[in-house]
């Protein structure tokens, strides 16, 4: 089995909802095992600025399967989320991306690993340091904690929620 890190957000509707149902679709893929979820972050957009602010985590989960054949079934969930994909960067009910996986490097038209902004984006970077912070992200030649430590991204980011209180919130309305 591999380790696969996915980064989660939400900024429209009820974002912690989504977040919630997105991590119980998740765990129900055939072939992934949950390992443990980071605490909910809010922080501001980047890249699209007109537009609410989000809410995000990192999520660890043991894996047997081909990469592709995982962001099939994670786009699946987006799409049965209410996902809608007309503004880059936009608003969005979900948004999951696979982060890292392993000491892989994996380079398609469909995806990249590790996620070609991980080392760019704060957002993803505090709650993925919060579950994995000696985490090599081999590709990259550095550690979770020292891509957090040398990132410019100087983004607005705060402590929202607990990893455990996600996991305890109503898993519809």
């Amino acid at each position: 089995m591999a380790r696969v890190f996915l980064g989660l957000g939400s900024n429209v509707g009820n974002r912690l909802l989504y977040l919630r149902q997105a991590v119980d679709l998740v765990v129900n893929i055939p072939g992934l095992t949950f390992v443990t979820i980071s605490p909910v972050y809010e922080t501001e957009p980047v890249g699209y600025f007109e537009q609410s602010d989000f809410l995000n985590a990192v999520a660890e989960l043991n894996f047997e399967m081909a990469p592709e054949n995982l962001l099939s079934e994670l786009q699946e969930i987006e799409r049965m989320l209410g996902r809608e994909r007309e503004i880059r960067w936009g608003p969005r009910t979900i948004d999951i991306d696979i982060l890292a996986i392993d000491a892989l490097y994996y380079n398609s038209p469909r995806l990249r690993v590790p996620h070609p902004e991980l080392a760019n984006r704060l957002f993803v970077l505090q709650p993925f340091d919060d579950i994995a912070a000696d985490y090599p992200v081999f590709a990259l030649g550095k550690t979770v904690h020292r891509l957090l430590e040398m990132t410019t991204d100087r983004s607005k980011i705060k402590f929202y929620l607990s990893s455990q209180a996600l996991l305890n919130q109503p898993k519809e309305v």
